[in-house]
Order: C-alpha cells, then structure tokens, then sequence
C-alpha cells in the first residue's frame, strides 16, 4: 500500500513538471512583433523596461514600421548586446494584403457613406419650394 501512494506521487510530480517544461517551451516559441507590440509586451523582452518600450514605439510612431529586427538598434537605449539577447525572440512581420484590402474597402465604404450623405443633401435641395417660384406666383 505504502508502495502504490508512492507510485502515485512520483507519477504526480511527473506529471507537473512536464507540463511545465511544454508551457516553458511554448513560451520560448513565441516571437514578439515589434511593429505591433504593447509596451507591456516589450518589456518581455531581456533588458528591455518601460521606458524602453516607450522608445520603441515613439520610434515607430516617427518612423514608421520596422523594415527588419535589426533597425530595432536605431531606437535609444538598445545597442548591440540588448539586441542580440532578444534577436531570437522578435520579429518584423510585413502586412497581409488581405488586411491592406480590407482597409482600401474600408475607406472606399466610407466615401460611399459621404457621397450618400451629399446625395441625400441634393435631394433635400430639390424638394425645397423655389423662392422665384414663389414670388412670381404672388405677382400674379
């Protein structure tokens, strides 16, 4: 009996640690984007605080998306080393053309929703009595 408690702990503790190891693992897949990237999801990265990740995206903000991890090094406060402790876990992923048209749709539906609100503006004009007409009417 005391055998079998023992089994069941050993195995238990096996277990645990394994699925610790696979989250462990999980966690070192997962790349952070830098062009996207929250200043909370920044400071994942080694050396990299908050006012870093301000940096980063002041930077951004200036000038535009990163075009590859290493313009990362452009940004105050991160040179070489900081670079090289993260290069593994950033990317720079370019924008979908699938996202690039749904934003060109997006803004052509907008011009549609202006033009409408001018039509309707026309329509509105065109139902309103003319003054001239008015004013000859009571001439006669």
């Amino acid at each position: 009996m005391k055998k079998l408690g023992k089994l069941v702990v050993v195995i238990a503790l096996a277990v645990f640690f394994m699925g610790t190891l696979a989250t462990i693992q999980a966690a070192d897949i997962v790349k952070i984007d830098i062009n996207k990237a929250t200043a909370e999801e920044l400071t994942q990265l080694k050396k990299i605080g908050p006012k870093t990740a301000e940096n980063i995206i002041e930077y951004r903000k200036k000038n535009g998306p990163f075009k590859t991890i290493e313009d990362l090094m452009q940004v105050k406060g991160i040179g070489e080393a900081i670079f090289k402790l993260n290069k593994d876990k950033i990317i720079v992923l370019k924008a979908s053309p699938d996202k690039d048209i749904k934003k060109q749709n997006k803004d052509k539906d907008k011009d549609k929703d202006k033009n409408k609100d001018k039509d309707k503006d026309k329509d509105k004009d065109k139902d309103k009595p003319d003054d001239t007409k008015k004013s000859s009417k009571k001439s006669d």
